[in-house]
């Protein structure tokens, strides 16, 4: 309808006010409900068509907002965070608050995929896995014992052979062919047995020592390499043997690998083992009786590959032995089981299933995060949850990409094993990138599970951690330069005093990292006293007393004083989104809708029970119209007129009845589990928030605000039963004016018999029909003015 300036005034003027009273206290549904109760339709329409003359014809939402387009809707909706930063930007806390929980229920389902991917392929089998192969050619064939190239070589003929070949049962019957460790893990092609050397004169010898020191091998570099084949040097060397001859990495097919004292390449002199013990057997003495192994001699590499079918697991096994240039050995180990076929159990189909969803999320977040990038521009970085949402997402698209490649790198290995079983099975490099992709999984879930304290920052309980870290920064900046220029002079000093001696100071590193281990409690005193005895004792009671009782407690008590300052301001402050007030909101819409559906139920049952007008005890279509509505009798009359005579006698009605009490009874039970319920998470939300409103901006105690929410929640019942007796009364109108109407028809209607029957059963009841209908005038009089007392009085 046309508007008028004056219209526009009237009706944008209550806007004004209730904005303005919103902005002391948020407002509530009941609020709305009885303004648009009490709204008539022409004014409904004046009120929605103004504002959108005053927009310039552009349409507004209920916040008197341009309404957005198509496009801009399915973003808000699709996308709780680009919701709650536009309504932020508004300040309507209901719609933060909603868009909130919104997305920290689709972030949980996401946290709970990317959980069950990174757990649901690890199994405490890895382990017991692992270790049995570390027993088998570690421990119990005593690998870290080794300490010469005589003691390696007692290795390679004796002990290593009986853990690499089983070929006989314990009751000397011969096992399957193949090569299986333990009878349960196949030997993957031949392994390896590789040595990297340097040349002789590669470092320089004192002059006054070079007659009686003819020779001088320094430390491993690529620089200082051997490459010279050692049948140019020995006659006596098989030149059919690959271990004699250099050859480079890409042709070896093999990784580097970093070391305990060098970094090595995947270069070298290399051969490969055979099958039977028989064989290797004598390939060995042949390697120990030409000096394979000699003062060049710097690593040494056995490199082999197991599957374990039963497990579905692969190891990828590395046996290491440095020849330092001081002399002696140098042992490590490295066992990496890793799970390359993915998908040959049931269970493995359903980690399939969660990695497609998995990606769906990812391409969910990374849309999310390009709308809230485009929104916010560059004010998008200045946030540390964004700089982490950006980080777990690069880390998801670089899982995502290993998958793709590790499953086409898997079948190809595959394909070229099964083509060449009589090479070496090179799994090391993919082992290598599976563990860090099990790494980047470890950082990725990690940053998921911290990422939740964003969602958790309504909660002051929650924001104390970071407010304590945020408030104490400038102080605990100061701090740690005055700690670490003391900790770093205490790790140079115990570097270089203790560092000849003691493994726990031999690197710079390593003596920083035993220093925060005795600021922990975990220390070897009798180390350092038997290292030094006078600097020892001084260095390790000086260490304690200057960090330990002195810096550290200056840092609790940094910590502890903020804290307690931001606990006493957060106590006079009251919650940006008050998760109490919402669940006791949605209490109030859920109590009010379901008394209203219990009072029409009510009143439909009273109505049935007087709807016998003609007492024939059988209601007709008439009378079930009078009673509920036409919809309601063309329904009843569908479902319980079972033999089709179009009336509900005695039986049908009970029926009906009965079903009208258990709707009534069901709808009780609503109502006291959704009370239950959302009591439940008011208690809970106040709980965990400290009140949750907390505050009220001079400290209001928890029994008085216990106190005016039990004040609220009368009010809202009452206003609730107020509601209820306007829809009874509202009721018995409608139901005067169609019993007056039906009365003027059927004096009008003498052809049909059925009808007439009906309009004279009517017009008997009609005939006293003027003195009810003022009793009941009368009636509503009474009660409209009962409700307007009660309503005034609750104002």
């Amino acid at each position: 309808p046309p508007t008028s300036s004056s219209t526009i005034a009237t009706t944008t003027a209550p806007n004004a006010k209730s904005s303005a009273m919103g902005a002391e206290q948020p407002d509530t549904s009941l609020h709305v409900e009885l303004a648009e109760a009490e709204a008539t339709p022409a004014e409904t329409a004046t009120a929605a068509a103004s504002p959108v003359a005053a927009s310039g014809g552009h349409s507004l939402d209920t916040h008197g907002n341009p309404k957005k387009t198509f496009g801009a809707r399915m973003r808000t909706t699709c996308f709780p965070s680009v919701q709650r930063d536009e309504a932020a930007e508004r300040g309507d806390k209901d719609v933060v608050l909603k868009a909130t929980i919104r997305e920290l229920v689709v972030y949980l389902c996401f946290v709970v995929v990317l959980t069950i991917l990174t757990f649901g392929v690890r199994d405490k089998i890895y382990y017991y896995f692992t270790r049995s192969l570390q027993d088998l050619f570690v421990n119990n064939a005593k690998f870290n014992s080794i300490g010469s190239a005589d003691n390696y070589f007692d290795y390679l003929q004796d002990r290593f052979p009986q853990a690499l070949y089983w070929e006989e049962w314990y009751n000397e019957q011969p096992m399957e062919p193949g090569g299986f460790v333990y009878g349960e893990n196949k030997v993957l092609g031949l392994p390896m047995l590789r040595q990297l050397r340097v040349k002789n004169d590669s470092c320089v010898v004192y002059e006054d020592f070079r007659s009686s020191i003819p020779f001088c091998y320094d430390q491993y570099s690529k620089g200082d390499e051997d490459k010279w084949s050692f049948a140019d040097r020995d006659a006596n060397v098989t030149a059919s043997s690959t271990a004699w001859t250099w050859r480079s990495e890409d042709a070896l097919d093999t990784g580097s690998f970093w070391g305990e004292i060098s970094s090595y390449p995947g270069n070298g002199y290399a051969e490969l083992l055979p099958k039977t013990e028989a064989e290797y057997a004598g390939q060995v003495q042949s390697l120990k009786d030409n000096l394979w192994l000699d003062r060049g001699t710097r690593a040494v590499f056995i490199d082999f590959s197991l599957y374990n079918a039963n497990l579905n697991l692969f190891c990828v096994v590395r046996l290491v032995a440095e020849f330092p240039a001081s002399g002696g050995v140098v042992t490590e180990s490295v066992f990496r089981t890793v799970r390359l076929i993915r998908y040959v159990r049931a269970w493995d189909y359903f980690i399939a299933a969660c990695e497609m969803i998995f990606v769906a999320f990812v391409c969910y977040y990374i849309v999310e995060e390009a709308f809230e990038i485009r929104a916010l521009g560059w004010r998008y970085f200045k946030h540390f949850w964004n700089w982490l949402d950006v980080v777990n997402l690069m880390i998801a698209v670089a899982a995502i990409a290993f998958n793709l490649v590790r499953y086409f790198q898997v079948n190809e290995l595959m394909l070229q094993l099964t083509e060449k079983e009589d090479s070496y099975a090179n799994f090391e490099q993919l082992s290598f990138w599976e563990q860090r992709y099990n790494e980047l999984n470890a950082v990725n879930v990690f940053i998921c599970w911290i990422k939740i304290f964003k969602f958790l920052s309504f909660n002051k309980t929650m924001t104390q951690l970071s407010r304590t870290l945020s408030a104490a920064a400038r102080d605990l900046a100061g701090f740690a330069v005055m700690f670490f220029i003391v900790f770093l002079a205490y790790a140079q000093f115990g570097y270089l005093v203790f560092g000849n001696v003691l493994r726990d100071f031999h690197t710079f590193h390593d003596s920083m990292f035993t220093l925060f281990r005795i600021i922990l409690g975990d220390f070897d005193f009798l180390g350092l006293e038997e290292a030094n005895r006078v600097l020892g004792p001084v260095y390790f009671v000086t260490y304690i007393f200057f960090v330990f009782f002195i810096l550290l407690n200056m840092f609790l008590a940094i910590v502890a004083d903020t804290y307690s300052e931001v606990k006493e301001k957060l106590r006079h402050e009251r919650s940006d989104l008050e998760f109490a007030a919402y669940f006791r909101k949605k209490l109030a819409k859920i109590r009010g809708a379901l008394n209203s559906k219990k009072a029409e139920l009510d009143d439909l049952k009273a109505n049935l029970d007087n709807a016998d007008t003609n007492d024939d005890f059988r209601l007709d279509y008439d009378e079930l119209v009078a009673a509920g509505g036409e919809q309601f009798a063309r329904e009843t009359m569908a479902i319980y007129d079972r033999n089709q005579d179009g009336t509900l006698d005695e039986g049908e009605r009970a029926r009906l009845m009965a079903e009208l009490e258990e709707r009534k009874r069901k709808v009780a039970a609503e109502l006291s589990a959704a009370e239950a319920e959302a009591e439940t998470n008011i208690a809970q939300a106040q709980a965990s928030g400290g009140g949750m409103g907390g505050g009220m901006g001079g400290g209001v105690g928890g029994a008085e605000f216990a106190n005016v929410v039990r004040r609220v929640d009368r009010l809202e019942q009452a206003l609730g039963s107020i509601a209820s007796q306007i829809d009874r009364v509202l009721t018995s109108l409608d139901r005067m004016e169609l019993a007056r109407a039906r009365h003027h028809r059927s004096k009008r209607s003498k052809t049909n018999p059925r009808l007439g029957g009906s309009a004279a059963g009517l017009g008997g009841v009609g005939g006293g029909m003027p003195r009810e209908d003022d009793a009941d005038v009368v009636g509503m009089a009474a009660a409209q003015q009962a409700a307007a007392a009660k309503a005034a009085a609750i104002e």
